[in-house]
């Protein structure tokens, strides 16, 4: 640095002697020449800055609108994907349906019993559940054997009939249709937009196809179709025209237009996509175009946005303009007052080349300003040992840029790293080395500011208890907020032994704060390097290790050896085992809800070994699950959602697998407990009403359990089994009790007959009404008449009311 600044100086004063040669002999006021001339070079400036400032604002603009538009592209096409997996899952739902595979075998299911089995199959399809679903239109199952059509609604046997009439595809005639269209052979293809007309109405739709049976795809006896709106596809590109114009489309991996959308005349164009997503420039139908798309890897579609370049011009025009009058008008003024500012600021230039003639008098006797000026300036050079203390001061600076650069490899040569060590005073002894690397803490993604000043200082405390332990051997560096690496050199004597060396040390520092700070600290470690130019390798793992850290307790030091590499790349979580958790959940089943925990703790962690990355997409999932849950079960107590709240928030403060697994069935205990007893309560309460309801409607010779159930808006089945399960015997046997004990009173006090107490105590037969008092009591009812006649038999002794109590 001392060579470098002597040159620096040598140079500068060449320069300053050849300036003054040249002025020798010209007057002091040549200085306001150069305060002109400075004072317009900086009014040029202006000039400059406003033209960069133009190009870099297109450039801005440009990346925001890429931007922008590549975000919207990316999440619709992740809305898609989902949508067309959900398709796949259905689709797969139905070729694997034990009844319509049934079906393919059968050869004609025109006739006999056939036809049940048709109308039963649809019957079971039927739960798909597609009546508030706006992205699928219909879903057709075509049997290739008997030539039918199936549906979750209806089915067609008699194809020529009700093509044209109640369902279409485009121009085609019924034989086109019938030997391209549902005799193809697909597997997850997607037919692009057409006309089509289901149910007798028309409309734009694409077409979901799948070949059936699925391990026989080179002869299928059946073709799926789901029938998808082109609308909804179209709701997901209007955005992007709506602002700048232009077009959006989706095409797939062989070109074919999928959907697309255009306004103001546009037409869309096909595009060469060569990367998986980009932006680029072209000329179409003499426009230019900003071009963004990017590529699905779920079904390789591509999406593409078109908007007119000029569009975006238009935009900063007037900036443009605004910013070149403004220039122009300072640059006229400024002319005006750099002639100001030169005349006011030579002034002073005159009393400090008198003030710098008495400085240096014994030197000097020549008037020339400069030749004063440059003697003055020499005489700075004494600031060079100045400049080597400050420095000293800023070594620690140039450690850690020094060590920056050798963790991220920067460095060529050993001799580059030999000299640096030297020139910062850093001491790395050794034969081999290897880097640590210390996470402190639990989670830091969000920390108040006092604890980001804690941790700076236990960082702080931490750095200096390893650079005495390390001593020649080693060093340690910040890597970034909670994170620090440490280097360590071993000789020779030690490489056997450097891990056994390494955890030594990082015991006794983990020791030492979790002691005095509480706070634990996790290590990662990478492999051992015989060089320092390697070290960034080293380095690299360590921090590889760490990220395992969720899958590793109770060890020292996470060795990036010592994580798998063959862990397998996605997690399991299908979305049919989400609603049977939740409906579990919904119904208080507990024992269940923990076997589905089980079930995804082992196939993930266990089974595929699931890698970082991937887990954490799975806990973000699951934690989503209980969001879904809290929604089923409809709690709507404060203090409640408050404790699950709290609950579900712990997740993201765990550190291992096992912590946030006990963490989720704890979640889901105090979920199902909650909504079991806040069921119970509810259906005691339903099943008194209801008795109360049998008690004084029991002569209605209608009443039954269908329309008590839907007197109170539920299932006939679900009051059937509450019923049982609460009062103690079955609906109809209680209903039975309370007609003939009603009628043992109009028996014995009323001269009514038989029939006309049957009719009152809600029979529509005498005969009915007779077999079941013979069925209840052991006699007749005209039995029961005399014996209470004969021996003045009181009713009331003979049966008792059922009870109410629940």
């Amino acid at each position: 640095m001392n060579i470098w600044w002597e040159g620096f100086v040598i140079l500068k004063k060449e320069e300053v002697l050849i300036k003054i040669n040249m002025l020798r002999k010209k007057k002091i006021n040549s200085v306001f020449f150069y305060f002109m001339l400075s004072y317009i070079i900086i009014l040029i400036l202006p000039i400059l800055v406003g033209s960069i400032v133009y190009h870099e604002a297109m450039d801005i603009l440009k990346q925001q609108v890429i931007k922008s538009n590549l975000l919207m592209l990316e999440q619709s096409k992740e809305i898609l994907d989902q949508r067309f997996r959900e398709l796949e899952n259905i689709a797969m739902q139905l070729a694997f349906n034990n009844k319509i595979r049934q079906l393919l075998s059968i050869s004609d299911l025109t006739e006999g019993v056939n036809i049940y089995k048709l109308r039963e199959t649809s019957r079971s399809i039927s739960s798909l559940g597609l009546t508030n679903n706006t992205f699928i239109s219909d879903i057709h199952i075509y049997i290739r054997n008997s030539n039918v059509i199936l549906t979750p609604k209806t089915s067609y046997i008699r194809l020529p009939f009700s093509y044209g009439k109640i369902f279409k595809y485009g121009g085609f005639d019924y034989k086109s249709w019938h030997d391209n269209i549902l005799n193809g052979i697909y597997n997850k293809t997607c037919i692009s937009a057409s006309s089509v007309m289901l149910g007798g109405k028309e409309g734009t739709m694409l077409i979901y196809a799948q070949s059936i049976p699925i391990e026989n795809l080179h002869r299928p006896l059946g073709n799926i179709f789901i029938y998808i709106n082109e609308e909804e596809i179209k709701k997901l590109l209007q955005p992007f025209v709506e602002e700048n114009g232009g077009w959006a489309y989706i095409s797939d991996s062989n070109g074919n237009i999928i959907s697309s959308v255009a306004r103001n005349g546009y037409d869309p164009k096909l595009i060469n996509a060569v990367k998986r997503k980009g932006y680029l420039e072209q000329t179409i139908s003499d426009e230019k175009m900003f071009i963004m798309y990017t590529r699905s890897l779920y079904n390789n579609w591509i999406y593409v946005v078109a908007t007119p370049i000029d569009l975006i011009q238009n935009r900063v025009k007037y900036i443009q303009k605004l910013a070149w009058k403004v220039t122009v008008s300072v640059f006229i003024a400024g002319i005006f007052g750099a002639f100001c500012l030169a005349s006011r600021n030579y002034k002073p230039i005159k009393k400090l080349v008198f003030l710098l003639q008495s400085a240096i008098s014994d030197s000097y006797g020549d008037n020339n300003a400069f030749r004063i000026i440059q003697e003055g300036i020499s005489r700075l050079v004494n600031s060079n040992k100045m400049l080597q203390n400050m420095m000293s001061e800023q070594r620690p600076l140039l450690k850690q840029a020094f060590i920056d650069r050798l963790l991220r490899g920067e460095f060529d040569e050993i001799q580059q790293i030999d000299i640096l060590l030297g020139q910062t005073n850093i001491k790395l002894m050794g034969d081999a080395y290897v880097v640590l690397m210390a996470c402190i803490g639990n989670n830091h993604m969000l920390i108040s500011e006092e604890e980001v000043k804690r941790l700076q200082t236990i960082k702080s405390i931490i750095s200096n208890m390893m650079n005495n332990l390390l001593g020649d051997m080693g060093y340690s560096h910040n890597v970034d907020m909670d994170r620090i690496a440490v280097i360590m050199g071993f000789p020779n004597e030690n490489i056997p032994n450097y891990r056994q060396i390494a955890e030594k040390f990082v015991e006794k520092i983990s020791a030492e704060i979790s002691s005095r700070f509480n706070i634990r600290i996790v290590w990662g470690g990478g492999s051992l390097y015989e060089n320092l130019l390697d070290v960034y390798l080293s380095f690299n793992e360590a921090k590889k290790a760490l990220s395992y850290k969720i899958f590793k307790k109770d060890v020292s030091i996470i060795w990036a050896d010592s994580c798998s590499t063959d862990r397998t790349l996605g997690y399991y979580y299908p979305i049919e085992m989400e609603i049977r958790l939740l409906n579990y959940v919904r119904s208080g089943d507990f024992d269940e809800v923990k076997s589905i925990l089980n079930k995804v703790y082992v196939e993930n962690f266990i089974k595929r070994n699931l890698d970082y990355l991937n887990s954490q997409q799975l806990i973000n999932e699951m934690y989503g699950t209980v969001v879904k849950a809290i929604e089923h079960i409809n709690i709507n107590q404060p203090a409640v959602l408050n404790s699950i709240e709290e609950k579900i928030r712990r997740i993201y403060t765990y550190q291992t697998i096992d912590e946030i697994y006990e963490c989720f069935i704890d979640v889901y205990s105090y979920m199902c407990n909650i909504n079991n007893e806040f069921k119970n309560n509810h259906s005691t309460e339903l099943v008194k009403n209801v008795i109360k309801y049998i008690n004084e409607n029991y002569t209605d010779p209608n009443l039954s359990l269908k329309s008590v159930a839907d007197h109170f808006g539920i299932t006939d089945v679900y009051l059937s089994q509450l019923f049982k399960e609460r009062a103690g015997e079955n609906f109809s046997s209680y209903l039975e009790k309370v007609r003939l004990q009603h009628s043992n009173r109009l028996l014995a006090m009323s001269n009514w007959s038989i029939d006309e107490i049957a009719i009152k105590v809600g029979y529509n037969s005498s005969n009915t009404f007779r077999r079941a008092y013979k069925r209840l009591y052991g006699i007749s009812p005209t039995e029961f008449r005399r014996k209470s006649k004969i021996n003045n038999f009181n009713p009331n002794n003979f049966t008792t009311y059922p009870s109410t109590d629940v």
